[in-house]
């Protein structure tokens, strides 16, 4: 059994291809890529690199792999972005160096527009 989680990640500040490549090498010795993320695509004009959900995966250390990642790279900015197998279980996480901060998700509905759903409601 276990928990699944689609996990995407932005990398900002990454200056060149060099840089693109080590970070897929690290990643890549972590056993992530074909795990939990695609090979990624390096977008040379705004230095980031995106990478896509390979599949739900088990990744329960992902704190630990990124921050050891983020030290790794101490001049890049990760946004780690998970979507839980449960409703409203999203969450972004981001690294830079030694500093991490999560993000929650909140499930928020717009009120209707074109029907008085309110005015129906009796008490």
């Amino acid at each position: 059994m276990g928990y699944y989680t689609e996990h995407t990640m932005t990398v900002r500040n990454v200056l060149n291809k060099d840089q693109y490549e080590a970070l897929k090498e690290e990643m890549e010795s972590r056993d992530l890529i074909g795990y939990a993320f695609d090979e990624g695509s390096y977008d040379e004009k705004n230095h980031e690199v995106f990478f896509g959900c390979y599949d739900s995966a088990k990744w329960y250390d992902h704190p630990t792999d990124m921050v050891a990642i983020a030290e790794k790279f101490p001049n890049m900015f990760f946004e780690l972005c998970g979507a839980g197998e449960e409703f409203g279980d999203f969450w972004k996480e981001y690294y830079h160096d030694m500093d991490v901060e999560t993000c929650r998700g909140d499930v928020v509905f717009e009120k209707p527009h074109k029907i008085p759903w309110n005015r129906l409601i009796k008490f």
